[in-house]
């Protein structure tokens, strides 16, 4: 057994034990990061560890709902041999991340109207903690997993996928779609995301449009709507409208210092830009932030259009004019999905395409 694998099994049953011992039906279990101050270890090894007790029926687990012991006496072997587990997972990177919180929750009331058990599971932007969850699904016992990665590197998409591939029970994926991949997917049409926002603007009399993004390769179906949008209303694009960075490095805990960094980029030079979309909200509100500091006015000086119609989209120093995107209803749908892949009754295409509108507030 190496040594995260003895971890996981010592935090388990110590939490296991003293559930027993020391607590009663509706308690709530203190938080997973205070947990893995007391035993020393990874957030990602105690989200394991209160799987595996959800699992066994100790405790229900709900995101910013906290963990509830639910039973506290043990299952007697005669009738832990005449239970039948159906449960499904949801494996993603944090609970401080809105959009996909909000995908979690569309999963779980989906789930809760079957009348169907579930796993979540919380494991950071590492990809390697990603692989290795994937790599011991059977230990959870589950039917199947819906996984949201984060993916930042053309070799961890390459690494994700042979995963896929080899998983030993159904998988459907939350946010993207892997090449070389069969497994449904289910997220947002960038495309119709890309060209509605763009389309918005030019019909306010907007031409020149810049484009400002990180993590520029997976906002291709974006960026191709954006340009759509661009030839169809006769529009010539120019480069100088845009910049689009390659990387991105996730920071949950300081979720605008990246792409506030990025802004104020984009601003250093005199790009001529009357408008800029952006393919997420924190980007947006970044931009509108770094316009602000530098005397611009929004939206007389310079529109601002973002996607995903998060909170901090509301409370912008400027409210952003944003593309809502449901993904309390794409939650459910890989559901549904995951539900007809283990039933093996799931038909159509493999990849199901979810679309928003356009909420307008003061940005644009």
């Amino acid at each position: 057994m190496n040594q995260s694998s003895s971890k996981l099994h010592t935090v388990h049953e110590i939490l296991c034990r003293e559930i027993q011992e020391n607590h009663q039906v509706g308690d709530r279990l203190p938080t997973e990061h205070e947990l893995a101050a007391r035993f020393g270890c990874s957030v990602a090894t105690i989200s394991k560890a209160l799987s595996l007790l959800a699992h066994d029926g100790w405790v229900e687990r709900r995101p910013r709902a906290g963990t509830k012991v639910i039973r506290i006496a043990p299952i007697t072997p005669a009738a832990k041999s005449e239970i039948k587990l159906e449960a499904l997972a949801f494996v993603y990177p944090s609970e401080k991340h809105e959009a996909i919180l909000r995908t979690v929750r569309g999963f779980q009331d989906a789930a809760i109207e079957a009348d169907c058990r579930v796993l979540t599971i919380t494991t950071g932007t590492d990809c390697d903690k990603e692989l290795e969850f994937l790599g011991r699904i059977s230990e959870f016992a589950v039917n199947g997993a819906v996984v949201h990665p984060v993916l930042l590197t053309p070799e961890e998409h390459t690494r994700f996928a042979q995963k896929v591939i080899s998983c030993p029970v159904p998988i459907v994926l939350s946010g993207m779609r892997l090449a070389g991949v069969d497994n449904p997917s289910v997220g947002i049409d960038g495309f119709h995301a890309g060209y509605t926002v763009t389309n918005y603007l030019i019909r306010r009399g907007v031409k020149k449009i810049g484009f400002l993004t990180n993590n520029a390769g997976a906002m291709e179906k974006y960026y191709g709507g954006y340009q759509w949008a661009m030839d169809e209303a006769g529009i010539a694009m120019n480069p100088k409208w845009e910049l689009l960075e390659a990387t991105m490095h996730p920071n949950y805990e300081d979720p605008q210092k990246e792409p506030l960094a990025l802004a104020h980029q984009y601003l250093s030079e005199d790009r001529g830009a009357e408008g800029v979309v952006c393919p997420c909200d924190g980007l947006a509100v970044a931009l509108i932030q770094a316009a602000l500091e530098r005397g611009l006015r929004v939206p007389e000086d310079l529109k601002v259009i973002g996607t995903d119609d998060v909170a901090i989209a509301s409370t912008s120093p400027v409210p952003l004019t944003t593309y809502h995107v449901p993904y309390e209803e794409i939650g459910r749908k890989t559901f549904e999905a995951l539900k007809a892949t283990v039933a093996g009754t799931f038909t159509g295409f493999s990849r199901v395409n979810v679309r928003g509108d356009v909420v307008v507030r003061a940005s644009a």
